[in-house]
């Protein structure tokens, strides 16, 4: 089977950064370059940047550019997490159930979302399966002006909420900064019925901010529990092969 054109391309960019033609912090290139470059379309090159970002050779601000995050003398260090990964809406599930759509003003969460005590938000709750059982638990809690009042009509609008914000308002989660955070907890009466476990039982509980690289200002805040044989972590750097 050939090799996908963005895979290639992908490649040939990594042995560039690796080859100390750019120096960390330096700007890459464009877009618009990469097309000319290539010969490709800019789906092509979206998708080579984004998995170079993924492996850690490169970050992207909205409205600045790419810029190269990668060091020859560095200790940079790729995670990889099976059940949860670090854009964990874009790796394959089974399926994914909305359960409620609910509005909120919890001052806790607002205080999360650097909200004012008359604004409010929208919690999300959602199970994710994988071979049709249920390993991850979502509350996902938005800024109220994210979500129009069309979309409150159906819940099942918010089963993608990175597919939802990039569509509806142009919002990259994926290529925005965040904070990940990862502990291990004994789950909540509502988490355990949810995942069909044991209150007794272990979880992995997530807490995940994503603020707008141009205003810091939370987009939004994220809390899962899975199940921890559906998790792991592996730590690597980013030039180990992948296929070891």
């Amino acid at each position: 089977m050939a090799m996908p054109k963005y895979v290639e391309i992908q490649n040939k960019l990594k042995q560039e950064i690796k080859s100390g033609k750019f120096k960390y912090g330096d700007r890459f290139y464009s877009e618009a370059d990469l097309k000319d470059k290539f010969n490709v379309s800019s789906i092509t090159v979206i998708r080579a940047l984004r998995e170079l970002v993924v492996e850690g050779f490169l970050v992207r601000y909205q409205g600045k550019g790419t810029f190269v995050s990668y060091s020859l003398g560095g200790s940079l260090v790729h995670l990889s997490v099976r059940g949860n990964s670090i854009n964990s809406e874009k790796e394959p599930y089974d399926k994914m159930t909305v359960l409620d759509v609910v509005e909120g003003n919890n001052p806790t969460i607002l205080n999360k979302l650097k909200l004012t005590p008359n604004d409010h938000y929208y919690l999300v709750k959602r199970i994710r399966y994988k071979e049709g059982q249920p390993f991850a638990v979502y509350f996902t809690y938005l800024p109220a002006d994210e979500v129009e009042d069309d979309l409150l009509k159906d819940k099942n609008n918010f089963e993608s909420i990175f597919y939802l914000l990039k569509n509806k308002l142009n919002i990259h989660l994926e290529d925005e900064p965040f904070s990940d955070k990862l502990t291990i907890v004994h789950p909540t009466e509502e988490v355990s019925a949810n995942l069909k476990i044991e209150p007794s039982s272990l979880v992995v509980n997530q807490e995940k901010t994503i603020v707008s690289q141009t205003t810091s200002t939370p987009l939004y805040y994220h809390v899962a529990y899975i199940r921890w044989d559906a998790f792991s972590l592996v730590f690597s750097s980013p030039n180990y092969p992948q296929n070891n």
